[in-house]
């Protein structure tokens, strides 16, 4: 078994190729060979033995170790929570797209989530908003698994029955050589938001290349699918709210590394806990009856 390094440096490799639909392809194996404990466990130390990642508040329920962060690509493990009632028919996010980027996934612990995968022939009434959309397929993100995801194509993660982590590759479709360019910097790092921000305001996110939260989102309202033009954030949640469910998290998965230099302490049990401001948020958190019985949800596969 290859070692996090080794796995890193393989994908490095693979995205030397412009044809990015093929990069994805082949990137595939290494994020399989990558849903091992041992590759987890490395991921885990690498963030826990940095002292900012200590700091970081729960921005949503989901917890992000990153793995990679280059020009070409970026490679992150997620950590999905049940909901405190163990609901499972409810979405983690709104039903979306990521615009022109590509998304490969590998579940790499737990039994995974339920998610439906649209197709990318979906429509928008420009005046209503209303939109319409066919169903690619529904399925359960099982362990070892992958699942790709095109640009442009909506899909929709179900909350968990129980706590699993999944990989997410991401990339532009294809190079970009201003945005690519612009990433290694570490002052563009710092400035993307507002500059992110005053590119959307000028109109100029085609002519760079970048990708914005903008028409992304759709949500389900009488019946019918509507776009949703403005992304609705998660509220940011605490800092002692993000360590305590980081724990809980290693205490589940059975990590003994060290966490900033000390000894993981494993004799006091502790609990999950969920931002109060996470939960019940209108056009995000959709019923799956919902989007079953939605007027302009086609299920054709």
């Amino acid at each position: 078994m290859a070692t996090l390094d080794q796995a890193i440096l393989h994908l490095k490799k693979v995205f030397r190729c412009h044809d990015r639909l093929k990069v994805h392809e082949q990137a595939a194996p290494i994020l399989r060979d990558m849903s091992e404990l041992k590759i987890l466990f490395e991921i885990i130390q690498k963030n826990v033995t940095s002292p900012p990642f200590l700091l970081k508040e729960r921005i949503n329920p989901v917890i992000a170790f990153p793995i990679e962060e280059n020009p070409s690509f970026s490679l992150i493990a997620h950590v999905w929570f049940p909901l405190p009632d163990g609901n499972t028919e409810l979405t983690h996010q709104s039903i979306h797209h990521h615009g022109l980027l590509l998304l490969t996934s590998v579940a790499a612990w737990g039994e995974g989530y339920e998610s439906i995968l649209f197709k990318k022939n979906f429509s928008v009434d420009p005046e209503t908003d209303r939109a319409s959309m066919d169903v690619e397929a529904m399925f359960q993100h099982r362990l070892h698994e992958i699942r790709f995801v095109d640009v442009y194509q909506p899909h929709v993660v179900f909350y968990p029955k129980d706590l699993c982590v999944t990989y997410a590759l991401w990339s532009y479709d294809r190079p970009r050589r201003l945005i690519d360019g612009l990433k290694s910097k570490a002052w563009f790092q710092k400035m993307k938001k507002p500059l992110g921000t005053m590119i959307q305001k000028f109109h100029l996110s085609k002519s760079v290349g970048l990708n914005v939260k903008k028409d992304l989102d759709f949500y389900v309202q009488g019946g019918n699918l509507y776009r949703l033009k403005e992304r609705i954030e998660y509220p940011k949640g605490t800092q002692l709210n993000f360590l305590k469910n980081l724990f809980y998290f290693l205490q589940r998965i059975g990590y003994s590394g060290p966490i900033h230099g000390k000894p993981m302490a494993r004799n006091q049990p502790i609990q999950s806990e969920f931002e109060r401001c996470h939960l019940n948020i209108p056009k995000v958190q959709l019923h799956k009856k919902e989007i079953l019985n939605c007027k302009n949800i086609k299920f054709s596969y």
